[in-house]
């Protein structure tokens, strides 16, 4: 057993698919989450990625079937964005989700919750499955998403 200090209250966390990693999603505040990454060999921070606005909202990070690329959903000031990034914690792509589909910035989900409105799925080859309802027009969204070709597909 091993006890790792977080600087802030951690909203989830997972194993990377290989074993090599612990990443955490933390939250500081409204303004402010993180994503935190830890080598499960010796539990050093090995990334570290903060998400900044007024108004954030993530809850999870998930994996591709090999645990070599990961994927953070999250909104950010109304707006639904991602982040992808590797193993190494080299982020590959930051993307504004809500401006591919042309949507306003006027999402808002329960304060009392850290959950985006908004959800994430690796397919295969770098395509992602992404889900988000915006809940102004009360509509769900769905389509698949080519991050290495910033492409979306259908």
């Amino acid at each position: 057993m091993f006890m790792i200090e977080t600087a802030y209250d951690i909203v989830s966390t997972i194993i990377s698919n290989d074993s090599s990693q612990i990443i955490c999603v933390l939250k500081a505040s409204d303004e402010r989450y993180e994503i935190c990454c830890f080598r499960t060999s010796d539990y050093s921070n090995c990334f570290r990625y903060s998400m900044r606005g007024n108004y954030i909202k993530a809850s999870e990070v998930i994996q591709n079937d090999l645990g070599t690329c990961f994927c953070c959903p999250y909104l950010k000031d109304g707006e639904f964005q991602i982040i992808v990034f590797n193993i190494q914690g080299q982020v590959i792509r930051q993307a504004n989700v809500s401006e591919m589909l042309g949507l306003d910035a006027n999402v808002r989900p329960s304060d009392n919750f850290p959950y985006p409105m908004m959800g994430a799925a690796f397919i295969k080859n770098g395509i992602l499955f992404i889900n988000v309802y915006h809940t102004k027009t009360q509509h769900q969204i769905t389509f698949t998403y080519n991050y290495a070709n910033k492409q979306m597909l259908s």
